[in-house]
């Protein structure tokens, strides 16, 4: 246990979490505490260190707080790798940050609660296209090209999922809070290419590297 007020700082460690209260963080002083603490499995997401739990949950800052979790090179770096938070009501985890360095993993915080470093294991799914696989675009310009796609963890970036027009590119943006969808309009449609299948490829975050 810490306790802090504001114009003081503090450091609590437990279970491979270390917690960082910056100075002028607290409004006023307050006990924090962090221990390890449980949480069930979700599918496609492997705990690499914690869970751990901080309080008091109702604790009011003035700046972030930085949680680190001790973690390998090569689990630093990867962008599978983060730190999440535990929604409690809805037992389910949500992405909170990942910054890595050689030290471990580390992010700022605002709210208490339970955190771990999660390896984000599942591969997106496509679940809906438009046209369907191996269908064919409708004619006349600007035609839409349309991808679904069903993700857990730490999620895609804007350019997270690609559209490939007869072997090419086509620009398009994901947007997870519009139903997980993937949009884009064929330009070229126009121009003679209406009648061509389309494929499309996922990657994690803003990396162009196909994710499998």
């Amino acid at each position: 246990m810490c306790v802090a007020g504001p114009g003081s700082a503090g450091r609590l460690e437990s279970a491979g979490a270390e917690l960082t209260i910056p100075p002028d963080a607290l409004l006023e002083p307050e006990a924090i505490r962090i221990g390890r603490t449980r949480a069930a499995e979700t599918p496609g997401l492997r705990v690499l260190s914690g869970p751990v739990r901080i309080d008091p949950e109702d604790l009011l800052l003035d700046k972030a707080l930085t949680i680190r979790f001790a973690a390998s090179p090569a689990d630093s770096v990867t962008h599978r790798v983060g730190i999440y938070r535990l929604d409690e009501a809805h037992d389910s985890w949500g992405f909170a940050g990942a910054e890595g360095s050689a030290r471990g993993v580390e992010t700022t915080i605002r709210r208490m609660g339970v955190y771990a470093l999660i390896e984000d294991i599942a591969a997106p799914r496509v679940v809906r296209t438009l046209p369907a696989p191996g269908g064919r675009l409708p004619g006349g310009p600007g035609a839409v090209l349309e991808a679904v796609v069903a993700e857990i963890g730490r999620g895609l970036g804007p350019d997270g999922v690609e559209f490939l027009l007869d072997g090419a590119a086509v620009p398009s943006e994901y947007d997870p809070d519009r139903g997980g969808r993937a949009r884009t309009r064929c330009r070229r449609c126009a121009r003679g290419c209406t009648r061509s299948p389309f494929a499309q490829r996922i990657s994690r975050g803003t990396s162009r590297k196909p994710f499998s």
